[in-house]
């Protein structure tokens, strides 16, 4: 089962259900971002779902300038935004991160199968050590020892994260890369230790070597 409530740093206690609580740390995005299924400079399709009380963007009405307009707001008043993404047919949902790149060319983070009041805080907390200047790499391992800790893998397919394509790579420009935080189950369990697929989160890279 995925987690509730999850904590990067225990310490951090202002920061609950995607508040901010200063000038610098962003507010969750209102509603859901685009479709998966776009690329940079294509129209972008919306991710419509029934999951919770809000709609997407796109579904409220607003055209892609609009879109791409709250977004840079929200990344030149707080530092970053953050994209949720609702969940398919039989893909749990996604949020990710629109701005790392911005902090010394940070790829982006995302994380998956968690509801927007769980992502953002997790998301939020990660944006905010990158902003004060760590490096997060591939294997790295946040909150050893507590419940559901944080493994760091690559985005194979960054361009799934379109917001952050299209604002920040786009056509003819770098692709900006990604990495994804997955985290383990209440069992300690790893997505790559289980042996039926796990329908409460998606894989985006490859499992790390060795790991069974």
């Amino acid at each position: 089962m995925p987690p509730t409530a999850v904590r990067v740093d225990d310490r951090r206690t202002r920061r609950r259900r995607g508040l901010h609580t200063s000038g610098r740390v962003s507010e969750p995005s209102t509603g859901f971002g685009p479709g998966i299924g776009a690329g940079p400079g294509r129209r972008l399709r919306c991710a419509k779902s029934e999951w919770g009380d809000d709609m997407c963007l796109k579904c409220q009405g607003l055209t892609d300038a609009e879109v791409r307009a709250h977004y840079l707001d929200l990344i030149e008043e707080h530092g970053w935004a953050i994209c949720n993404v609702g969940p398919g047919p039989v893909s749990p949902p996604m949020a990710y991160t629109i701005g790392m790149t911005r902090f010394h060319g940070h790829p982006e983070l995302l994380i998956s199968g968690l509801d927007p009041s769980d992502a953002a805080p997790v998301l939020n907390d990660l944006a905010a050590e990158v902003r004060d200047g760590h490096a997060f790499v591939v294997g790295d391992v946040i909150g050893a020892g507590r419940p559901h800790p944080y493994r760091v893998i690559e985005v194979w397919s960054p361009r799934r994260l379109v917001w952050a394509q299209e604002i920040y790579g786009g056509p003819n420009r770098r692709v900006i890369p990604a990495f994804q935080f997955v985290w383990a189950d209440h069992d300690g369990r790893w997505p790559w230790q289980r042996h039926a697929r796990d329908p409460h989160q998606q894989l985006f890279g490859r499992a790390p070597s060795g790991s069974g």
